[in-house]
């Protein structure tokens, strides 16, 4: 036990002789010991050093073992103080990785943060938008879903635009061709087009979404109720794969006519083909959607949305949906909506 205070084995040995017949010369311990001389000189010397051995007073030649409450009590304070030094040390080592693990899951959750940002109702979403598009340098892209445009929308997205255009940068953005059916919103995009902007028409959108610069893509919570909450995406990857999205839907669309054309943009010029807003019920409904969202998607009325699949049934003749989509089928008409 007492090598934990850095005494070595030989040293308590001879400690341990000394204890047993004091007043002894070095080669009496030898002699006893069985040791060289050299090794039991080697002993007594750290003996000393720890003051638990001393020469004799009458003999020097001899030597006196020393109580080991004397030497052996101040080196025990000695390692106690040696040990309350190290417990500090790593109590301040705990102290640093704490600080460490803290500012490294600060660090994290901030990268994290600018990967993706949480936006909480309708007023966060607004000022957001409006710092990217404050911070847009070179390009916007917006799919814009609903059909026509709030008052609010089109009086928080004009100075937006036209500060981008004003900057010489681009503004494209995709809107439903029911935007046709509301002339204050047609009047709106005019306008933006004629101030430099670039804009067309699809019959359907999955759903709302900007793209600032190819940095940042802001989509909402809930395709659904794009007033409830959005997401700020900022990770290359997922934005890269959004503006290769909004490229596709770019190149099919149509190109906006400037006010509603006699026959609406993608609708057939013969009765034989499914113009784009009849291709886009089909493919809605043959993913399983109910009219309520192929009306969201399309920007139209539940009515309208219904009427266009009562017309597209007796087109087809078809007397239930299940029979219709049967008729397309064999139409071939499945062929163009899987080819747009």
């Amino acid at each position: 036990m007492l090598g934990g205070l850095g005494i070595g084995a030989r040293a308590v040995q001879v400690y341990r002789e000394l204890l047993t017949a004091p007043n002894r010369s070095v080669n009496d311990l030898a002699a006893s010991l069985g040791w060289p001389v050299e090794e039991v000189e080697a002993a007594l010397e750290e003996c000393m050093e720890l003051s638990l051995v001393r020469p004799s007073w009458n003999d020097a030649d001899r030597l006196l073992p020393v109580h080991p409450d004397v030497g052996l009590r101040a080196l025990l304070a000695e390692e106690e103080a040696a040990l309350l030094q190290r417990q500090r040390e790593v109590m301040m080592g705990q102290v640093a990785v704490d600080r460490l693990v803290e500012e490294f899951t600060s660090s994290w959750q901030a990268r994290r943060a600018a990967q993706i940002e949480q936006l909480a109702g309708i007023d966060d979403i607004r000022l957001r938008i409006q710092e990217l598009a404050n911070d847009c340098q070179s390009e916007a892209m917006a799919f814009i879903t609903g059909g026509g445009l709030p008052l609010a929308s089109r009086s928080l997205g004009r100075p937006l635009n036209e500060a981008l255009l004003e900057r010489g940068g681009e503004m494209r953005s995709v809107y439903l061709h029911s935007l046709y059916n509301d002339p204050a919103s047609v009047a709106h995009v005019r306008d933006q087009v004629e101030r430099g902007a670039k804009a067309r028409t699809v019959a359907a959108l999955p759903t709302r979404m900007i793209i600032f610069d190819r940095q940042h893509a802001m989509l909402p919570t809930d395709p659904d109720n794009s007033e409830l909450g959005a997401m700020v995406f900022s990770g290359k990857t997922v934005v890269m794969l959004l503006c290769e999205f909004f490229e596709n839907v770019w190149r099919d669309a149509s190109p906006f006519a400037g006010s509603r054309p006699q026959r609406g943009p993608g609708e057939r010029a013969d009765g034989d083909d499914l113009d784009d807003r009849e291709r886009a019920v089909v493919m809605l409904l043959g993913e399983g959607h109910t009219d309520e969202v192929v009306a969201k998607k399309l920007g139209v009325s539940v009515r309208t949305s219904r009427r266009i699949t009562s017309e597209l049934m007796d087109r087809l003749g078809a007397k239930s949906r299940f029979e219709a989509g049967l008729r397309v089928a064999e139409r071939g008409w499945l062929s163009q909506v899987s080819s747009r």
